[in-house]
């Protein structure tokens, strides 16, 4: 692992404040809020020397001041978010008051004032009328407000903040009540995934080239959380949705909560149709004792009042629940799929204990000090791909560390320079394990399943696997990140408007590890069948205990936030440059160290890329009153390849070879041929021959060869939207998005086996589901051999690039006359290339005319958002959350096997007909909270709620299996059936 030496961090430091000079210039923190306006008199001439004073509890500082320009404009930048007073004075003039303003995190609010001429005791006031068209930025946003986070009924993680804000969705099923508590997911924005950052308290979370985050913590301790989906400025680096969560802060007052929450398995109802139940469907996600629960404490208030501050609370989630056909022991014929009948349901256990605190020290009024630490321990007892096709045995128990800090400074030398520097950390350690005897003793196995005798399996015709997990891993994953902003607004107006300059560095380091620390009891192999006759071993280079990978990423962006009249317009351009290297590590010996031999590997460069990217947006406040604004934006995103990009080239990483296998079997006390349910373990004997003979493939970085000149992907991004307030505090919105991606790249490709030497296969081979003959192509009997085994990176071609077209209409309620509420709805348009070798291979990058079949995805996806809260008299509050989206577009595929004469390459797997030739119902989710308070004096309150996930009870169909046999059309995935929860809680 690569250590960040402490004596780096201070020079590092050093440099980035002292090569900012204050001629340069930078905009807010993206954790705050900031305030913009006008101020004028009767007949509209501009007003400077004003004085603009803000109060709210959420400043830590009893207000703040800012005085009119010599065009009447004033900016307020830093401002953490919440419900402000702005007063607006001068002498000869009345006051003018707005109270009840909020103010969001990113969002950029105007309030303009008139001024009235009178003496200054005289007091104009006027109540509730908060932006809620934020006419400065141009990027797609939504913002969830501490209120919003603790009354709209949705799951507690941080992930399930995600589905509530427009444009972003899930590739999992939907959440109901905690379903998907200790998992994760990767996120689609506007239709596709793409790169995130996932910003928590200013470090972004998301490590190894993900399109989500592994650490897993809760939202219980967050103030605010803001998602931007588009349009985003070169502050950010990826395309996909950029996410800001803020923890919470303490003030001079304390203040505090202490809240749980229980969901007993008799609360849940039922949802299984009839012809669910015909496919031996039970129930998808049972609760089983103890149920589901979550509580937690938190307290913040003053160390030293006006000056130091802290903030910390503690909480668990804990659930145990079944899937959907997971089967923990096989039927008393040998089946393990549970529309046999008479299988053992298999249950998973989940659990997250979480600690958090915070920590604000106002050094001197120009000063700030912020420290931070969210902490938290995944337990997850059925990892590796539990469900259908792998049963508990085959599963992995999970323990998982994860956790992300910060230290920050933020200064104010002038009026209008501005200093933000954050260093932290954001990552995790993953443990797994073979399942225990303590998980599975009960089902045949006293001693747990990796164990001699017992291999790791696999068969062909149905995917089914047994055994213990082929690949138990140690995964530590460290991203350290730095980050230096300077933010410089020019006292004088230049080319005709005002200038907020903006220049900032963020610099990654970053290193993994995908390990296997010992041999495998139970044998390094996997063993194939095909309909139960030995077909293929797999021998893995197992143990490499001291694999690591290494990303080193840096990044300078500058940015003018320029406002000419109504029109703001927002430049700015991003260098960025990402470095992927393994550094010198050992291999040990394992058991197949005469194929995978022990020795050292040098330090090796892999992959370096650069690249110079632009963003430009503008706002255009049509009306000059800042009720509506046209907004448009273009912008081109580079990517990084990630840190475990290298692994695929590590020698020390994960590497097979493949051989034909066709017997003898070694009898065992173990059933792992699954399709005839008996015993067949390799023999010694064979193993012993594996050096002399040749490999029909190969993966790892032993068989790879690094591309140099591989091309960076680009997301190049085109938005356009329209934004209205209706009404105070009611706002519509329209908008476009368009996304094109440029150069995706596949590491896998078999290059010395070029697309135009493959050949049809001999033999005949039929559709399994209409008997139509089918054309398999092989590599030719001249590209047989270790020799043509070697993989390379390669870029698609020019003319297979993915498009996406997205058009959206949302509508906003701030809070106002006992409620709020918000809904969005958007469609997007795929003209994806398909991918992945169990989709039927790489459509972009074929390797041969096999992944030529079906490989483009041309389909429509919507989906639908709604969520609400009213406040009724007697402290009592109705919440309601509304999700919908269009049924999973699914695509069939064949599995094919035969000798290793016809096909060299091993089993195929192929499309057998169009992507969205199938598809699932819609699947729609409604969600209900009511909660009564009562007063309990001086600002304390006792909280009872009462929430029903997946109120109507829906069983929308998330995924089917698609793989022609005996399993095909099977539902996998159902979301989970109708379940209450009962909670309360005491605030003060």
């Amino acid at each position: 692992m690569t250590r960040v030496r402490p004596s780096t961090i201070i020079a590092g430091l050093g440099v980035v404040i002292m090569g900012l000079a204050p001629s340069l210039a930078a905009g807010q923190s993206a954790q705050s809020a900031s305030l913009v306006g006008r101020v004028a008199d009767e007949s509209g001439a501009a007003m400077p020397g004003v004085t603009v004073t803000l109060k709210s509890p959420a400043l830590q500082v009893s207000q703040l001041s800012a005085v009119t320009g010599a065009e009447g404009d004033y900016r307020v930048l830093e401002l953490p978010p919440g419900v402000y007073t702005v007063t607006f004075e001068l002498t000869g003039f009345q006051t003018s008051v707005r109270t009840d303003v909020h103010l969001t995190t990113g969002s950029a609010g105007r309030v303009d004032a008139m001024m009235k001429i009178g003496a200054l005791s005289e007091t104009v006031q006027v109540t509730g009328l908060s932006p809620v068209v934020d006419t400065v930025n141009v990027a797609g946003q939504t913002t969830l407000v501490q209120e919003q986070l603790r009354s709209i009924p949705m799951g507690g993680t941080m992930q399930e903040m995600l589905p509530l804000a427009a444009g972003l969705s899930m590739q999992t099923k939907p959440d109901v009540g905690d379903s998907n508590l200790a998992s994760r997911s990767a996120i689609i924005t506007y239709g596709v995934v793409l790169q995130a950052t996932l910003d928590i308290e200013g470090i972004n979370t998301v490590t190894a080239h993900d399109a989500d985050t592994a650490v897993y913590l809760n939202s219980f301790a967050l103030e605010e959380a803001q998602f931007k989906t588009s349009g985003n400025n070169a502050e950010i680096a990826f395309p996909g949705v950029a996410q800001v969560a803020v923890m919470k802060s303490g003030s001079n007052a304390f203040h505090g909560s202490a809240r749980g929450s229980y969901e007993n398995p008799k609360w849940q109802g039922n949802n299984v149709t009839a012809e669910l139940a015909a496919q031996g469907i039970t129930n998808p996600n049972p609760i089983v004792d103890p149920g589901f629960y979550d509580y937690n404490f938190d307290l913040g208030g003053r160390i030293v009042r006006d000056r130091l501050w802290f903030y910390g609370g503690t909480s668990q989630q804990s659930v145990k629940q079944g899937q959907i056909g997971f089967v923990a022991a096989p039927n008393a014929d040998g089946c393990w799929f549970a529309s046999c009948g008479g299988t053992t349901p298999g249950t998973t256990a989940q659990s997250l204990p979480q600690f958090n605190w915070k920590v604000n020290y106002q050094v001197r009024p120009t000063t700030k000090l912020i420290a931070s630490q969210f902490s938290a321990v995944k337990h997850h007892s059925t990892m590796g791909g539990a469900g259908q096709l792998r049963p508990l045995p085959s599963t992995t128990f999970q323990r998982q560390p994860d956790q992300t800090w910060k230290g920050e400074m933020q200064s104010a030398p002038r009026n209008n320079l501005l200093l933000d520097v954050i260093y932290g950390y954001g990552g995790y350690h993953t443990h797994y394990i073979a399942q225990p005897a303590t998980q599975v003793s009960q089902y045949g196995f006293p001693d747990g399943t990796d164990v001699k005798g017992n291999p790791s399996s696999i068969e062909l015709s149905n995917n089914l696997v047994y055994g213990p997990n082929e690949s138990v891993q140690d995964r530590p994953q460290n991203r350290y990140e730095l980050k230096a902003t300077v933010t410089y607004i020019p006292s004088e107006p230049h080319l005709g408007g005002t200038h907020q300059f903006k220049i900032g560095t963020t610099d990654d380091w970053e290193n993994a590890g995908t390990r296997v620390l010992e041999d495998k009891a139970s044998g390094d192999y996997q063993l194939r069948f095909s309909r139960g006759a030995p077909s293929q071993i797999v021998v893995y280079n197992f143990p490499f205990a001291t694999s690591t990978n290494t990303l080193l990423g840096q990044a300078v962006y500058v940015t003018d936030t320029y406002t000419l009249r109504r029109v703001t317009l927002n430049a700015g351009v991003r260098w960025e440059r990402y470095r992927n290297f393994y550094p010198e590590q050992t291999k040990e010996a394992g058991q197949f160290s005469a194929i995978f031999p022990a020795r050292t590997y040098p330090r090796q460069d892999v992959l370096t890329w650069v690249d110079t990217v632009p963003r430009v947006g503008a706002a255009w406040d049509l009306t000059g009153n800042g009720k509506t604004v046209a907004k448009a934006s273009f912008g081109i995103f580079g990517d990084t390849m990630g840190d475990l990009y290298s692994n695929a080239f590590n020698p020390n990483g994960q590497a097979t070879q493949t051989y034909s296998w066709t017997g003898p079997c070694l009898v065992t006390q173990y059933r792992n041929d699954t399709f005839n349910d008996t015993s067949c373990d390799v023999t010694p004997q064979f193993l012993a021959t594996l050096p002399s003979l040749t490999p029909l493939s190969a993966t790892g970085g032993i068989n790879s060869v690094i591309n140099p000149d591989l091309k960076q992907n680009t997301t190049s991004e085109y938005t356009t939207r329209m934004e209205r307030e209706l009404i105070p505090n009611v706002a519509v919105s329209a908008g476009y998005v368009y996304h094109r991606i440029l150069n995706n790249y596949n590491t896998n490709l078999q290059f010395l086996r070029p697309y135009d030497t493959w050949i049809p296969a001999a033999g005949t081979f039929a559709d399994g589901l209409t008997g139509s003959p089918v054309t398999i192509y092989t590599y030719p009997a001249s590209e047989v051999g270790a020799a043509f085994n070697v993989l390379k990176a390669a870029n698609a071609p020019t003319d297979r690039p993915d498009t996406y077209h997205s058009i959206e209409v949302a509508a906003t309620k701030r809070y106002s006359r006992k409620w709020t509420g918000a809904a969005s709805f958007w469609t997007t348009k795929n003209h994806r290339w398909i991918t992945g070798n169990s989709s039927g291979g790489n459509g972009n990058t074929p390797q041969s005319p096999n992944d030529d079949r079906f490989a483009v995805d041309d389909t429509w996806t919507w989906e639908a958002r709604a969520s609400g809260t009213v406040n009724f008299p007697m402290d009592i509050s109705l919440s309601s959350s509304y999700r919908a989206q269009s049924g999973e577009r699914e695509q069939r595929t064949q599995q094919f096997s035969a000798a290793s004469s016809v096909l060299r390459q091993g089993s195929v797997t192929l499309r057998m007909g169009e992507y969205g030739e199938y598809t699932a119902p819609t699947v729609q989710i409604v969600a209900i909270k009511a909660t009564k308070r009562f007063g309990l004096g001086q600002g304390r309150f006792f909280e009872l709620n009462f929430q029903v996930f997946n109120a109507l009870n829906a069983s929308g169909i998330t995924s089917i299996n698609r793989l022609t046999g005996p399993q095909f059309g099977l539902a996998t995935g159902i979301v989970s059936a109708r379940v209450a929860r009962f909670g309360g809680g005491i605030t003060f």
